[in-house]
């Protein structure tokens, strides 16, 4: 069974996105209520296999926790961002650092999530 992080502030947010991968693909949900707590996770549990984290957030944001997983495991990871909170920079970096790194621009529909994550899940361990 995959494992899913997801880091975002908003309560309402994390708990439909837990639901929506639960029930619809069937993934174990990790959640984080901030960065800081993100990257804690990202740093000690070896079972993650994809990271969603918004942008804007308290006690570091998701350009940091990017960077910070980039540089220790480099797990797949979907950023959560509205249209002008990437700079040209970051999204390449972003982009060029795991093939399975996606943006997803807010506000997104539950389908496009469910999309993007099974299909990252599906192209990640269907390579053996």
């Amino acid at each position: 069974m995959s494992k899913v992080l997801i880091i975002d502030d908003e309560k309402d947010i994390l708990d439909l996105i837990e639901s929506l991968l639960e029930v619809e693909l069937g993934i174990e949900v990790i959640k984080a209520s901030d960065g800081a707590q993100g990257i804690r996770n990202i740093k000690l549990l070896s079972d993650i296999d994809l990271v969603i984290c918004d942008v804007n957030m308290p006690e570091r944001g998701g350009r940091e926790v990017f960077l910070e997983n980039l540089n220790s495991k480099n797990l797949p990871f979907i950023i959560m961002t509205g249209s002008d909170e990437l700079e040209v920079s970051f999204r390449e970096k972003f982009t060029n650092a795991n093939p399975y790194n996606r943006i997803l621009p807010k506000p997104w529909q539950p389908k496009e999530l469910i999309s993007i994550v099974k299909n990252i899940v599906e192209e990640k361990f269907s390579v053996v």
